[in-house]
């Protein structure tokens, strides 16, 4: 979750850099972390698996081609209704918008619209396919169990003190 939602936070950062030449934080917290990342990979990972056993009896890192469809349309879809749930509900809560697709073709409330549903679709592909497998077989097993829960005790630390001092910074300056 963590590792996801540090990469779609530079993702994000990259992408506006590139498309309007300044670097920002494009996402709602302080720290460098865009939790709907971390909640639609994982979800990706979770849906793609359940829906390739169920239909293939493998796993959603198979390879297979059913599998690359499965990921795909279910990262798009997962993807869809995170940005739209999430956009709408963080515009209700805090009055603001962290994106906006109403200047997009075939948009919802500018809170989703199909270029990026498409486009997630394909980063769900390529994290499932190429980033994960690879994170799995050199990155994570490198890091011992006793470091690694240590290391996730101090990020999710600081990432629940974030949280709590955003929503709290961002309630005052709602109201």
């Amino acid at each position: 979750f963590i590792i996801y939602s540090v990469l779609g936070w530079v993702m994000e950062v990259a992408y506006h850099a590139v498309n309007y030449g300044d670097i920002e934080n494009r996402g709602m917290l302080n720290g460098p972390v865009c939790p709907i990342y971390g909640i639609g990979v994982v979800g990706c990972f979770v849906i793609s698996d359940a829906a390739v056993s169920a239909m293939s009896g493998g796993t959603a890192t198979d390879g297979k081609m059913l599998d690359g469809w499965i990921v795909f349309f279910g990262g798009a879809i997962l993807a869809t209704m995170l940005e739209f749930i999430t956009g709408f509900a963080l515009e209700k809560m805090f009055h603001m918008r962290w994106w906006d697709y109403r200047d997009q073709p075939f948009n919802i409330g500018g809170y989703v619209c199909l270029k990026f549903s498409i486009l997630w679709g394909f980063v769900a592909l390529f994290v499932v396919k190429i980033i994960h497998p690879d994170m799995q077989t050199y990155i994570l097993p490198a890091i011992t169990m006793k470091i690694g829960w240590g290391i996730l005790g101090i990020i999710y630390t600081v990432y629940a003190i974030d949280l709590v001092s955003t929503v709290l910074t961002m309630r005052r300056r709602s109201e």
